[in-house]
């Protein structure tokens, strides 16, 4: 099979219908050179005959449900395109988003890839712009994060869809990566070429594998971001509280990252070692009280422990999760304070 352009992946579990949505955005973008993949991870619904009415403009792959990071590495060694975009089986592509993204590769090849910003949307009726500023619980300073800022237009040409006055950002993510998440995957587009070594999307991190992907890829060689929306991102308001379990595993998953990445980098983490270990030691406070909430004496203490272990100053709060976790019983107590303060509140 020849050599194309661009290849875009979509994964799917059991969207049919979102799915439909999402491929016709973007077969309907106004790219030639370009291939499309669906990896079905399992569905059990009708999503095979759906894909499959689309005909040959599609290679669809099924495979046995194995998670989103597995089916994203899975298109990706399929892709025969020079470059790659990401579409979640839930969003959909702006017109002109692929156009603009892939001419911006094109003027920029020092660049390992660009995303863009997005609109949150929950219905016709209720939609939400400059989604990616909703992730932060204070406004972020773009100009700050990245080496450089650049009128798009004087990048390119045709800058269209976006407005003229759209800027871009470029530099490496991976040091901000630390404390925050930048990327929305369905707003990605990245040179196949520059693909992290040590791997692709972590199979055993649901929660945090963008997160780490990007950092990972930022780390190579900068990245373009365009802050104008390019792609909608759908808001599930039945999926929008996470339960106290999942709370305790998102923590868990966000440590993780941190000590695979930037722990196991021995030149960032020489450079950064405070920094590194405050952002450790919030997480992992975070996860103790978490524990004792939960009671769950025995992983309290030992997260205590690591906490212990940290080249940083313990603070107040970190001093009374360690005497907390080290009491029998308190787990209890706490539950049990929060109970009553939820009732006093009613």
């Amino acid at each position: 099979m020849h050599a194309v352009k661009l290849s875009v992946i979509i994964p799917s579990y059991l969207r049919a219908p979102m799915l439909c949505e999402a491929i016709d955005s973007v077969l309907s973008q106004d790219i030639d050179d370009m291939e499309l993949i669906v990896i079905d991870d399992g569905s059990t619904d009708d999503t095979r005959v759906r894909v499959r009415q689309y005909g040959d403009r599609i290679r669809y792959v099924y495979q046995e449900n194995q998670g989103l990071s597995t089916a994203r590495n899975n298109g990706i060694a399929l892709a025969r395109g020079e470059y790659i975009a990401l579409l979640d089986n839930d969003d959909w592509f702006m017109p002109g988003k692929l156009r603009l993204q892939l001419a911006l590769l094109d003027a920029l090849p020092d660049v390992s890839g660009t995303y863009s910003n997005f609109t949150i949307y929950r219905s016709d009726d209720d939609t939400t712009p400059n989604g990616v500023q909703t992730w932060y619980d204070n406004p972020m300073d773009w100009s700050k994060v990245f080496d450089r800022k650049v009128p798009l237009r004087k990048i390119l040409d045709d800058i269209s869809p976006a407005p003229a006055d759209t800027m871009a950002y470029v530099g490496s993510l991976y040091s901000a990566s630390l404390e925050h998440y930048f990327v929305l995957p369905s707003t990605a587009v990245f040179r196949k070429s520059m693909l992290p070594e040590d791997g692709l999307f972590p199979v055993h991190d649901p929660i945090c594998g963008d997160w780490d992907f990007f950092a990972r890829i930022s780390r190579l060689a900068p990245l373009c971001f365009v802050d104008t929306e390019l792609a909608y991102n759908r808001s599930h308001i039945d999926e929008s509280r996470l339960t106290q379990t999942r709370m305790r595993q998102q923590i868990e998953l966000r440590i993780d990252f941190l000590e695979r990445v930037y722990r196991k980098d021995e030149k960032f983490y020489k450079e950064n070692r405070v920094r590194v270990d405050r952002v450790h030691q919030t997480r992992l406070s975070e996860l103790c009280k978490l524990q004792l909430l939960e009671e769950d004496q025995d992983a309290a203490v030992e997260t205590s422990v690591r906490l212990k272990r940290l080249d940083v100053p313990l603070g107040r709060r970190e001093r009374l999760l360690i005497a907390a976790s080290a009491i029998p019983g308190t787990g209890h107590l706490l539950s049990l304070a929060r109970a009553l303060k939820r009732r006093l509140r009613l």
